[in-house]
């Protein structure tokens, strides 16, 4: 009996089982997000158009004691509901970014959210997913400038985070500000300071790695690069 063949047919077959595993899992992974996302839209139409389905119907039996009006199909009635529902989500979602980005929109909303971070649990997580959109989000001032490598949790190891700006300690030495998030779930971590000289400039963007992490570094590049010191 050949031991070794047998043997090697036992890892070929653990191997084999194992990549199945992690590609089915990087679908997973890649494919979540916008289910979640599609899901929202879906649910956001559903409840939108049961409130103005009502109406519609409301103002069609008004529009049909005009002289001369004919009679509503289902498939009409159905339509305008529709379109009526596509272009109410529009609208709100143009009004709240247009109040958003005016003066009193701005004081208004700061006002919501503090009253929103005073909320045990939930205004932390408010906090976190701010946050985490705003990385995504394009910008002017990202929340997070570059993906950096630090030693952590100990000398040796070596962990993604983020770098979110500077600070200095007693007016002298310069720290680096990083937080270090967690996986699958950046939404929480580690907020540590590091000595400027002691961080390491990733050549990937916040999006790479915020997929390194969300899929436990199943999906990453080939290659991690050290950007040169400017």
């Amino acid at each position: 009996m050949n031991t070794n063949g047998h043997i090697q047919g036992i890892r070929d077959s653990k191997a084999f089982h194992w990549s199945v595993k992690r590609t089915l899992l990087s679908g997973i992974l890649i494919l979540g997000p916008f289910t979640i996302t599609l899901l929202v839209i879906l649910w956001l139409f559903g409840y939108i158009r049961g409130l103005i389905r009502p109406l519609v119907l409301r103002v069609l039996d008004l529009a049909m004691d005009l002289p001369g009006a004919g009679g509503v199909t289902p498939i009409l009635l159905k339509a305008l509901v529709i379109v009526t529902t596509i272009f109410l989500i529009l609208l709100i979602l143009y009004l709240i970014g247009f109040v958003g980005t005016r003066l009193m929109g701005k004081r208004l909303i700061k006002i919501i959210e503090d009253l929103i971070k005073h909320v045990p649990v939930v205004g932390s997580l408010y906090s976190a997913s701010k946050q985490v959109l705003h990385a995504f989000g394009a910008t002017d001032k990202p929340a997070y400038r570059s993906v950096v490598l630090v030693e952590f949790p100990r000398a040796g190891s070596k962990a993604l985070g983020f770098l979110t700006g500077f600070v200095s300690l007693n007016n002298d030495n310069r720290y680096a500000k990083v937080i270090i998030p967690t996986a699958p779930n950046p939404t929480t971590g580690f907020f540590e300071l590091f000595p400027e000289d002691q961080i390491e400039e990733l050549n990937i963007s916040v999006e790479e790695a915020f997929k390194m992490i969300l899929s436990v570094g199943l999906v990453s590049p080939d290659n991690l690069n050290v950007l040169p010191n400017a």
